[in-house]
């Protein structure tokens, strides 16, 4: 697991390098904003979204160890449904995303602005599997920094879209202030 860990920040931080380098070389002026985004937001949501489900699978292969075969096969199953189904379902609650993707502020919506479909969701997500292509998401990668709308293969297909949801500032709390008595009065009759 480690291994793969590192597998996929040395791919991301070898497409990021790849990226920097072919804009010196065209002597393109380098989109650092689209590297902050992806840097910042997606890869920090990918590392929590990794982390959940490396506590899950690891606590789950502690207690299945005493069942021996069957337990095996349920933790076979539990790997199954977090790698497929987790993103998957998280998508279509009003959140529009994973753990990792609404603590970094992103949510996935449909092209339109609407809320992602079953079916968009099932495609974008069957997809990660080329994404992934050849090493640690290098061909997500290298599609996000090439498009000008910062799409993987699985959004292109599906119609989706990974979106910034600003947050909302928090609102004031009053209950500390005295209330002030006005210098006039506030109706005729006082």
């Amino acid at each position: 697991i480690v291994f793969l860990f590192w597998a996929i920040v040395s791919g991301i931080a070898m497409v990021m390098l790849l990226y920097v380098f072919l804009n010196w070389w065209r002597r393109a002026t380098i989109d650092m904003v689209c590297v902050d985004m992806v840097a910042k937001y997606l890869f920090y949501a990918f590392l929590i979204d990794w982390g959940i489900r490396l506590a899950v699978l690891y606590a789950a292969a502690i207690a299945t160890i005493l069942a021996g075969g069957l337990g095996a096969a349920f933790w076979l199953i539990l790997l199954f449904v977090f790698e497929w189904l987790y993103p998957t379902v998280l998508e279509l609650t009003p959140w529009g995303g994973s753990p990792g993707k609404r603590a970094m502020g992103l949510k996935v919506v449909m092209d339109s602005g609407l809320p992602v479909t079953l079916a968009a969701s099932l495609t974008r997500n069957l997809l990660r599997a080329a994404d992934f292509l050849p090493f640690g998401y290098g061909l997500a990668i290298v599609s996000i920094l090439v498009r000008s709308d910062g799409k993987r293969l699985g959004d292109l297909a599906a119609a989706t879209l990974v979106v910034h949801v600003p947050r909302e500032a928090p609102k004031a709390v009053l209950t500390d202030v005295p209330p002030v008595v006005p210098v006039r009065p506030l109706s005729r009759g006082d």
